[in-house]
């Protein structure tokens, strides 16, 4: 047994036990809940991500939205909103759905075709690209080359409306 000679008050004094126990827990904790918060926003995001994507994909394959950048990776605020048909584009479509996600959206989207819309059978790939970086509110510009981003593809069959 440990035994304070000539400090025996010290010894005793149990007091601050609390507040020391308090601040080796709380750092730990305050971790523990930002890195559940983070993650929380991740999942959060992808969902929207995935969403706006199946949901787009779904238009470009049934012929009721156009590409607009055929193939090219276009940050969502250059997306003008018409097609290549002069139809409506289905990047404006997946930069709407996917409008609540934080931070900065590409989107690339193609049927197969330059001019108008793809032919029946042909992929409809639709996929928006969210870099990391955007989420995390530091005020750091992202670029989708990066190798840390969120993406959702969808690819879909381009199918043939039978109107009745």
């Amino acid at each position: 047994m440990f035994r304070c000679k000539g400090a025996q008050r010290f010894c005793r004094d149990e007091s601050g036990v609390v507040l020391t126990e308090t601040l080796l827990v709380v750092p730990v904790l305050i971790t523990l809940s930002l890195i559940i918060i983070y993650f929380g926003a991740i999942f959060h995001t992808m969902s929207h991500l995935e969403r706006a994507a199946r949901i787009a994909s779904r238009e470009l394959s049934l012929g009721r939205a156009d590409d607009e950048t055929n193939g090219v990776l276009t940050a969502c605020s250059l997306i003008t909103g018409v097609g290549a048909a002069g139809g409506v584009s289905v990047e404006q479509i997946a930069c709407d759905l996917a409008a609540r996600a934080p931070g900065t959206l590409f989107v690339i989207a193609t049927d197969g075709t330059s001019g108008g819309f793809g032919s029946e059978g042909a992929d409809a790939v639709v996929q928006l690209v969210e870099p990391e970086l955007s989420i995390v509110p530091i005020g750091v510009s992202p670029s989708p080359d990066s190798a840390d981003v969120f993406a959702a593809r969808v690819t879909l069959r381009m199918q043939r409306v039978v109107s009745e």
